[in-house]
């Protein structure tokens, strides 16, 4: 068993019940083919976290349901098929596909994790999946310099302080 943050049941009526997210006793995640096991270390809580309990998304939830998209973590566990990561490495991603990270272990598929980044705690990059992944794509849909177009481009970030635009304003520097 393991601790996590869940929803415990469905509010009908469209909006977010807080009495109805506890600290639950759940089952560790097991493995597929594909996937690996990781013990989380941080995470976030992003607008799409609250924005899926509100919406008719969570009709097809079974409850408690593990909330939690960001993770980063050390890989705990490794299925079948897993050719990317080993136990011990330090990781990151954005668990899109399935939740979970606000759990003490989540299961992800191998695809969409990454090596974390070293020169900060896993904690720290617990928060930066989510945000930098939409920094990153809306720099590509703006045709950044560093996409196939090499032609000098400014780049114009509004809400700096916030976590997109953050991330945005440091990968922009960071690409040149």
């Amino acid at each position: 068993k393991m601790k996590a943050g869940a929803v415990v049941k469905r509010s009908w009526v469209g909006k977010i019940h807080y009495e109805n997210i506890k600290e639950v006793q759940v089952d560790v995640p097991t493995l597929k083919s594909g996937e690996i096991l990781v013990q989380v270390q941080g995470s976030s809580v992003n607008p799409i976290d609250w924005k899926l309990i509100e919406s008719a998304t969570s009709l097809g939830w079974s409850y408690p349901h593990v909330l939690g998209r960001d993770f980063a973590g050390k890989v705990a566990a490794v299925g079948s098929g897993v050719t990317s990561f080993k136990v011990g490495d330090s990781v990151w991603g954005d668990n899109s596909k399935g939740e979970g990270s606000f759990g003490e272990y989540v299961a992800v598929d191998q695809s969409i994790v990454g090596l974390a980044p070293s020169k900060i705690t896993l904690v720290e990059a617990g928060v930066l999946p989510l945000v930098a992944l939409t920094s990153l794509e809306a720099m590509h849909f703006a045709g950044a310099p560093w996409t196939t177009d090499q032609s000098p481009r400014t780049v114009v970030v509004l809400g700096g302080s916030g976590g997109t635009g953050h991330t945005g304003i440091q990968l922009a520097k960071a690409l040149g």
